[in-house]
């Protein structure tokens, strides 16, 4: 099968999403912009596109796109309990580690996170750290901050 990209422009930077016909493999939050662009043929990445732009317009999207999940069953865990994180919510990572039935193991839930290679579509942006602020990001604070400025103002939609 053959893999494809497409990119969808916000205003931090481009979101990549890379897969085939079947499956995404990845999603890239890029603070860089790219000036060629391949129109893809692929409905599963046309689809992501178009979702991705109708959540940055502050749609509540749900993100239930096949993706490609080779994690450990704790991952599996700390993910699906992150997927459950309401639009415009945030959780700490110590909620998500007891919704895991691990309640010491909230700095694994951050290791977890990190790892990550769907951002926005298993919504990571959505935890934060139990004082408040907003903890790291794989996509990079600055995209962190813009996506959950985006849900907060969008919320109440």
């Amino acid at each position: 099968m053959d893999r494809a990209r497409i990119i969808v422009s916000f205003p931090p930077g481009d979101v990549i999403v890379e897969g085939d016909e079947n499956i995404i493999y990845r999603v890239v939050l890029t603070e860089r912009r790219f000036k060629q662009r391949k129109d893809t043929k692929i409905l599963l990445l046309k689809e992501a596109g178009n979702r991705l732009q109708r959540y940055q317009s502050g749609e509540s999207i749900r993100f239930d796109l096949p993706v490609e999940e080779k994690v450990t069953d704790f991952q599996n865990d700390v993910w699906n309990a992150v997927k459950k994180i309401p639009y415009g919510e945030v959780r700490t990572y110590k909620d998500i580690a007891n919704d895991c039935g691990y309640p010491r193991a909230y700095r694994a839930v951050g290791n977890a996170l990190s790892m990550n290679p769907f951002p926005i579509l298993i919504p990571c942006h959505r935890v934060i750290r139990a004082d408040g602020s907003i903890g790291g990001f794989t996509g990079g604070l600055i995209w962190k901050r813009f996506l959950l400025c985006l849900e907060d103002e969008n919320k109440d939609r």
